[in-house]
C-alpha cells in the first residue's frame, strides 16, 4: 500500500523557497511596465500573479495563484507586449489548442485561458516544479539504465501528442522538465508553443504564419525543419528530435555542438543539420577526453565501461532515430520506446542487424548467472548479513535434511507436506527480517565502518589525515548501490538459484518461494532482477491453478505493483485492470481479491499524478477497510494518509485535515512512537499545517515528530535529517533565527556526512544557512554559505536554474546590505 510521504533522500522539502528566505530579494522578474497587470501581486481573471519563472521568445511565464473555483498554484503564460502581431497571436493560440487536446500524465495540463484588459492572450497551465531532463539526470547521478527508463516515459508523452495529431517540433532538455511527484521522478513536456497541428484545420490557421521562419532549436532540429518547408513535416520530425534528446543524455553532448554551429553562419549551419551525418555516440564519447570523464562519472562509471554500454543496441537505437532520410527513422515514439525496452531485457532490437550471431549473443547474455566480483566493502556487509543469509540458505536445504528419514512409502507424501510447509514459514520468515532493512542506511552503515576502520589502522599522528583523505574519497562511492549488489548477488541469486532447482518436482511450492523472493527484491529496491521470478511464479500458479485463484491474481497484483515500481506506468495499469476484472469476475466485487487490487491501482495513478482518479478508487476502499477490518487496522490507517495525499494535491484541503490527523493518531496508537510508519504520518500532518501557514501548530508536530524520528531511525536517518531542517525551516519562518541555527547547522552537518558536499540536498542546507545567517546579522559567514550554496547549484544544475538565480540574487542582496557595492554589481552582471 502506498504511503504518502517522500522515501528517499533526494526528495526533500526543504527547498530555497519562500518560506524559508521571505524577505530575500526576488527571482529578476521579466515584465514590461507598459501592461499595469504585469506585475507581483496584480490580477489577470482569477488568477493573482506571484513572480516570474521565465521567458520566450513570445510570452512570459508567471507563477500564479488561482482564487476560484480552486485555491492552486499555476503557471500563467502571456503573449509579450510588442510582440502580438497576427502570426505571433495564431502561434500561441495553437499552443493553447494543442495543449487542451492533451491528457496525459508527462504533459503540463491546461486549465484555463482568455485574454487580458489590454487584449493580450494568455493561457494557464500546470505548475511544474522541475529541472531540465538532462540535469536532473546529471544532478542524481543516474545510471543508463535509469536514464533511460525515463525516456521511455518521454516517448510515451510523445506519442500522445502524436496520437493527438500534435507535433511539438522544439523537443529538448529545457522542454523535458522531472518534478518529484510522491518520490517518484516524472518527466513532464511543455511549451507545445510551436507545436503543429496536423489535422486540415489547424494546418490551415497555421501554415501562413510559419513561411521562411525558423521553428524549432536548431541544436535539435531534424533535417526536415532546416529545408524551412512547413509543408513537409509529420510525426517523425520529433523523432530525430528524440534521438538528439537521447544522445545527450548518454554522452553528455548533442550530435552537433550548439556553439560550433552557432559559428557556422545560417546557411550553413542548415546544410549541416540537413546533409552531415554525426558520429555514433560510443564513437562521439571517445573523442571527448576530460568530458567523457565526466560524463562517465555522472552515470557511476568510467569512460571505458560507458563505451561498452553504448556499442551496439544503444548506437543503433540513437542513429536510427538521427537518419537523414525520415522514412528510415521509427515509424512512431512508442516504437522507439520499445526498442529501448528490448535493449534492457537483452532482447534483439528491431535497429540492430539481426543476425545468428547477434540473437545468439543477446540470447546468452539474457540467461547468464550474474558474477560481481566482491569488494572489501561488499565483503563488510555480507558478514554482516551472514545470519539471514545462512538462515535462508538452510531453509532452501531443508527438503534434503529428511530424505534418508523417508523410506516409507505411507509416509512420504506427508512428510514432504510438512517440510514444505516448515520451509514456507521459514522463507517468509526471513524475508520480513531482509524486506525490513533500510539499504540507504546501510549504506551509511557502511560507509561509517570504513572510516572507523581506516582510524583504527593508521598512528595517531597521520589519524586525522588518513581519514579526511578517506572521507574525501567515499563520498564519491554509491554505497546504496554498493549494498544492493552484495544482497543481490550474496543472498538473492543463490535462494533463486535453489528454489528453480531444488523444488523443479514442485510447482507450487516452488512458485510460493518465486514470489516471496520476488517480492522481498522489490521491497528492499533491487528491482530489475526482480521481475523474472515474479512472471515465473505467475506462469506456475496459473498453470497449476488456473488463472482465476486467489493466489494467482495475488500475483499478478505483485507483479504489477513491480512494474509500477519500475516506473512502467501503462504496463502496471493495463495490468492492474485486467487483474480487477478477473478478480470481479471470479469472487465478486465487495472482496477482498477486488479490494487489494482497488488499493494498489490506486497507489499507481497518484505516481503517475492522477490525484482526482486516485481518489476515487481510494474513497470506495478506505470504506471497504472501515466496514470489514475496523477503523484501527494499519490498512485502513495507511489508505487514510494515501486519501489525504489525493486531496492535497486537488486542494481539497478541508478534507485532508481529518484524515491526516486520524492517520497518526492511528498509527501511534498501534505502532507506538519508535516506528518509521508512525514517522512518516506524524510529517505529513505537519507539513499539512505548514502548507495552511498554520506555523506554530506546525512546529509543535516538527519538533514531536523529531523526537520519534531520532529515538525509531537514528541521527543520521535521511527522514531525520530532513525533519530538522523543516522544523527549523518553520521557525525561520516565525522570525526566530536563533531557534533554527541549530537545527540548520546540525541537518547540514549530517548531510555532508551522509550524502556528501555536492548532494543537492548538502547544498540546499549551504543556502538555508546562509539566509539563518544573515537573518542573525553574521554576514560574512552568510556570504561564504551562500556563495558555496551558489557554486554547487551551479555545478549541479547549470548556471540558469531557479536555484543559482535565486542563491545569487540573496548573495547580491547581501552585498549591498554590507555595503560591498563592487561585489553587488559584480554577481548581478
Amino acid at each position: 500500500m502506498s504511503e504518502p510521504a517522500d522515501r528517499r533522500p533526494d526528495d526533500l522539502t526543504d527547498v530555497p523557497t519562500a518560506d524559508i528566505h521571505p524577505n530575500g530579494p526576488a527571482v529578476p522578474r521579466f515584465r514590461s511596465v507598459d501592461d499595469p497587470a504585469e506585475h507581483p501581486g496584480g490580477r489577470i481573471g482569477h488568477f493573482r500573479l506571484l513572480r516570474a519563472i521565465g521567458e520566450g521568445g513570445f510570452g512570459t511565464v508567471w507563477m500564479a495563484e488561482q482564487s476560484e473555483p480552486v485555491q492552486r498554484r499555476v503557471a500563467l503564460k502571456i503573449i509579450k507586449l510588442g510582440m502580438d502581431t497576427r502570426q505571433v497571436i495564431a502561434r500561441f493560440h495553437a499552443e493553447r489548442q494543442a495543449l487542451a487536446m492533451m491528457d496525459h500524465p508527462n504533459i503540463a495540463k491546461v486549465f484555463d485561458a482568455g485574454v487580458t484588459e489590454t487584449g493580450r492572450p494568455y493561457f494557464v497551465m500546470e505548475y511544474i516544479k522541475g529541472i531540465p531532463i538532462h540535469d536532473y539526470c546529471n544532478q542524481q547521478q543516474l545510471d543508463t539504465r535509469a536514464r533511460l527508463d525515463l525516456f521511455t516515459l518521454v516517448c510515451h508523452a510523445i506519442q500522445h501528442a502524436h496520437q493527438k495529431g500534435i507535433i511539438h517540433r522544439d523537443i529538448k532538455p529545457g522542454n523535458v522538465l522531472v518534478t518529484m511527484q510522491d518520490g517518484v521522478a516524472v518527466p513532464k513536456v511543455i511549451d507545445f508553443g510551436i507545436a503543429k497541428a496536423t489535422n486540415q484545420e489547424a494546418a490551415r490557421q497555421t501554415l501562413l504564419t510559419e513561411q521562411d521562419q525558423m521553428i524549432g532549436t536548431p541544436t535539435y532540429m531534424s533535417p526536415e525543419q532546416a529545408e524551412m518547408s512547413a509543408l513537409d513535416i509529420d510525426t517523425r520530425s520529433d523523432i530525430y528530435s528524440l534521438g538528439v534528446l537521447l544522445y545527450e543524455l548518454l554522452t553528455g553532448t548533442t550530435p552537433f555542438e550548439h556553439e560550433e554551429l552557432m559559428r557556422r553562419g545560417y546557411a550553413e549551419m542548415m546544410r549541416i543539420i540537413r546533409e552531415d551525418t554525426p558520429q555514433k555516440p560510443s564513437t562521439r564519447l571517445s573523442t571527448l577526453g576530460e568530458v567523457a570523464q565526466q560524463t562517465a562519472g555522472a552515470q557511476r562509471t568510467d569512460t571505458r565501461r560507458l563505451g561498452q554500454v553504448l556499442r551496439g543496441d544503444l548506437d543503433w537505437i540513437v542513429m536510427k532515430c538521427l537518419e537523414k532520410d525520415r522514412t528510415r527513422r521509427y515509424e512512431t515514439a512508442n516504437g522507439l520506446a520499445a526498442d529501448i525496452v528490448r535493449h534492457l531485457r537483452n532482447e534483439p532490437v528491431t535497429a540492430g542487424p539481426p543476425s545468428a550471431g547477434y540473437k545468439l549473443h543477446k540470447f546468452v547474455k539474457r540467461n547468464r548467472a550474474q558474477v560481481v566480483a566482491g569488494a572489501s566493502v561488499a565483503a563488510t556487509l555480507v558478514l554482516g548479513l551472514v545470519g539471514t543469509s545462512v538462515g535462508l540458505a538452510w531453509a532452501l536445504r531443508e527438503r534434503d535434511r529428511a530424505d534418508g528419514a523417508a523410506t516409507e512409502a505411507l509416509l512420504a507424501r506427508a512428510a514432504e507436506q510438512e517440510r514444505s510447509d516448515e520451509l514456507e514459514r521459514v522463507v517468509n520468515f526471513q524475508s520480513a527480517r531482509l524486506a525490513g532493512i533500510d539499504i540507504a542506511q546501510m549504506g551509511v552503515g557502511i560507509r561509517q565502518a570504513m572510516l572507523d576502520a581506516t582510524a583504527r589502522a593508521t598512528p595517531d599522528a597521520e589519524r586525522d589525515g588518513a581519514v579526511a583523505q578517506a572521507d574525501d574519497l567515499m563520498s564519491r562511492v554509491d554505497f546504496t548501490g554498493v549494498a544492493l549488489s552484495a544482497l543481490e548477488t550474496n543472498i538473492f541469486a543463490p535462494a533463486l538459484e535453489a528454489a528453480r532447482s531444488e523444488f523443479a518436482d514442485q510447482p507450487g511450492t516452488r512458485g510460493d518461494l518465486l514470489l516471496i523472493i520476488s517480492d522481498t527484491m522489490r521491497e528492499i529496491g533491487v528491482l530489475n532482477a526482480a521481475e523474472e521470478p515474479a512472471r515465473q511464479a505467475i506462469q506456475t500458479r496459473s498453470e497449476q491453478l488456473g488463472p482465476s485463484h486467489v493466489k494467482t491474481i495475488d500475483a499478478q497484483m505483485r507483479y504489477a505493483m513491480l512494474l509500477n515500481d519500475l516506473g512502467r506506468y501503462e504496463e502496471a495499469e493495463a495490468l492492474y485492470r485486467d487483474t480487477l476484472d478477473l478478480a470481479i469476475q471470479a469472487h465478486g466485487d465487495d472482496t477482498e481479491p477486488a479490494m487489494q487490487v482497488r488499493v494498489n491501482l490506486g497507489a499507481m495513478l497518484f505516481a503517475v499524478a492522477r490525484f482526482a482518479e486516485a481518489a476515487t478508487v481510494y474513497e470506495p476502499t478506505l470504506a471497504w477497510y472501515r466496514k470489514h477490518r475496523g477503523d484501527m487496522h494499519i490498512d485502513t490507517l495507511g489508505c487514510m494518509g494515501s486519501l489525504a495525499s489525493c486531496y492535497i494535491n486537488i486542494d481539497r484541503l478541508d478534507e485532508a485535515g481529518p484524515l491526516f490527523r486520524e492517520s497518526a493518531a492511528g498509527m501511534r496508537t498501534l505502532e507506538g512512537a519508535s516506528n518509521q510508519r508512525v514517522v512518516t504520518a506524524m510529517s505529513n500532518l505537519a507539513g499539512y499545517h505548514r502548507a495552511r501557514a498554520e506555523l506554530d501548530l506546525a512546529r509543535q508536530l516538527y519538533e514531536e515528530t523529531l523526537q520519534f524520528s531520532r529515538a525509531a531511525l537514528g541521527e543520521d536517518h535521511w527522514q531525520t535529517i530532513m525533519i530538522a531542517d523543516n522544523l527549523g525551516g518553520v521557525m525561520f519562518a516565525q522570525g526566530r533565527p536563533d531557534e533554527a541555527a541549530p537545527l540548520t547547522r546540525a541537518a547540514l552537518d549530517a548531510r555532508r556526512r551522509t550524502l556528501g558536499e555536492n548532494h543537492a540536498a548538502t547544498l540546499r542546507s549551504w543556502y538555508n544557512l546562509g539566509m539563518v545567517l544573515q537573518a542573525q546579522g553574521d554576514l560574512d559567514q552568510s556570504a561564504q554559505s551562500l556563495r558555496r550554496a551558489l557554486d554547487g547549484f551551479v555545478t549541479v544544475h547549470g548556471p540558469f536554474h531557479l536555484y543559482p538565480i535565486t542563491a545569487r540574487n540573496t548573495l547580491a542582496g547581501l552585498f549591498v546590505r554590507a555595503g560591498r557595492f563592487h561585489d553587488a554589481e559584480r554577481i548581478m552582471l
